[in-house]
């Protein structure tokens, strides 16, 4: 899997009121909801990521397929969301 966008983990400096990676600023002159909010995106993708591949495990041994593919399809799009398309 290759990604495109600065891997994190990501970190919220308050006093600078922006969002780092260990090697760059990803964002500045935000406000702490959105820093947050911003700094955990790589943890949210990574997260989304493995409950995809769980949702698809269970999809097949499930007899509540409706209720998984609800779900693995709200995932599958914050993903691409997130992502620009990439899986």
């Amino acid at each position: 899997m290759t990604t495109s966008h600065t891997p994190g983990p990501w970190d919220y400096a308050p006093h600078a009121r922006a969002v780092f990676s260990p090697t760059k600023a990803i964002a500045r002159h935000v406000d702490e909801a959105n820093a947050r909010l911003i700094a955990a995106a790589p943890d949210m993708l990574a997260a989304l990521r493995k409950y995809d591949e769980w949702i698809t495990r269970e999809f097949v041994a499930s007899r509540r397929t409706k209720i998984l593919e609800y779900i693995r399809d709200d995932v599958r799009a914050a993903i691409a969301k997130a992502t620009g398309g990439e899986p």
